[in-house]
């Protein structure tokens, strides 16, 4: 699986950054900032909707070798993003503006069968379905937006239909398309996830809150780049999470050798992106380049290589079964972020990163103390 990690990681990534590009280049601000916030809020609620329970199926997959975990979930978020579809669906023909909404849920439910889907492939070791079920959606939107462009269609609702009809392709071809509905759902997969839950939102509010409290367009085109710039770290960090997450439940190395490594890892590779950043700052953001300065992305880079470090060691907070701490830790992190906000102001240049690095430092070492106080107290290694 480690061959697949790398290509569904370096390959769909290197086309999302030409998919962000052109987004960028083509949509209006207007568009954009919409854009933008449709595609970002959609992953911020999927952990409220999906109830947290795709982690529940890897972590009880794992210890029970019971597959039909993964359909049991499908069926139980699928009906819950039915009925929140429907209300809120029901609101917009009552006159009330939540059109919007409407199509943060249906993306957020598109993410949801990707990451099941994701999940499940790495769980059964399907490689081959893994890497196709990471690559495919991403070169088809290419493929479409490049299209659209071509025919000058750069609509925001014509990019939006671009990421749907990948995603209806890709599990058309996977003959993963049967919807499966169900109300209930084992009370164990809940109460393990149940922390995951606004351990999940937390982190990406503390990431994208500007989308929320600004109302400044310019303000939020600013940040928005930031965020931009800072997915590169945020993708690294999803592929180690999911081989630090493998060899923690398999248990193929020592817990204390794999957190040393991964924090030595983690810097390394932060350091790269910030190289590489550098690099493609000017073709990834085309005239939008100078809005970004080159201090901010180092502050940022040094928060995001933080983050790459801390989400390995939440990893280990749950594999112990001790979710809460997470939890906890992002709520200490969101505090730091409140209070730096407050004391900072909100139309500084540097306010975004600067916040940014004081919330993710401290859930970084609320996390790094939890784990060494547990590593003492239970000695878990192998």
């Amino acid at each position: 699986m480690f061959k697949a990690y790398i290509l569904s990681t370096i390959m769909p990534r290197l086309f999302t950054i030409v998919v962000s590009s052109l987004v960028i280049r083509y949509l209006s601000i207007a568009d954009y900032v919409v854009f933008d916030y449709i595609m970002i809020t959609s992953t911020i609620i999927l952990p409220l909707i999906s109830f947290g329970l795709v982690d529940s199926c890897y972590h009880y997959y794992i210890k029970s070798g019971e597959v039909k975990v993964f359909d049991e979930v499908e069926s139980f978020v699928t009906f819950i993003f039915i009925v929140v579809f429907s209300i809120v669906s029901l609101c917009y023909l009552l006159g009330l503006d939540t059109f919007k909404w409407m199509l943060v849920i249906m993306i957020a439910f598109f993410h949801f069968k990707i990451y099941l889907l994701k999940t499940k492939y790495r769980a059964n070791q399907k490689a081959k379905d893994f890497v196709i079920v990471e690559c495919l959606p991403a070169i088809l939107t290419v493929v479409f937006i490049l299209f659209f462009i071509v025919i000058d269609f750069t609509n925001l609702y014509y990019f939006l239909l671009s990421y749907i009809t990948s995603w209806l392709i890709c599990f058309i071809y996977l003959k993963e398309y049967k919807v499966k509905v169900s109300y209930k759902v084992r009370t164990e997969y809940l109460r393990y996830s149940i922390y995951l839950i606004p351990n999940a939102m937390l982190m990406l509010i503390l990431l994208n809150w500007f989308r929320y409290f600004i109302d400044n367009e310019q303000v939020q085109l600013i940040y928005s780049l930031n965020y931009r710039l800072m997915m590169f770290y945020m993708i690294f960090g999803s592929m180690m999470v999911m081989l630090f997450q493998d060899f923690i439940y398999k248990r193929k190395h020592p817990i204390k050798n794999i957190a040393i490594s991964s924090a030595i890892m983690n810097v390394s590779f932060g350091i790269g992106i910030y190289i590489f950043i550098s690099m493609i700052k000017g073709l990834y953001l085309g005239e939008k380049e100078s809005l970004v300065g080159n201090d901010i992305i180092i502050s940022m880079s040094i928060a995001m290589t933080v983050y790459l470090v801390s989400s390995c060691y939440s990893v280990i907070l749950n594999f112990l079964e001790l979710t809460y701490h997470n939890l906890i830790s992002n709520v200490v992190g969101l505090i730091g972020l409140v209070l730096s906000f407050f004391y900072l102001g909100f139309d500084k240049e540097f306010t975004y990163s600067i916040s940014i690095n004081i919330a993710l430092l401290s859930v970084f070492v609320y996390r790094s103390l939890i784990v060494l106080i547990k590593y003492r107290e239970r000695n878990f290694e192998r």
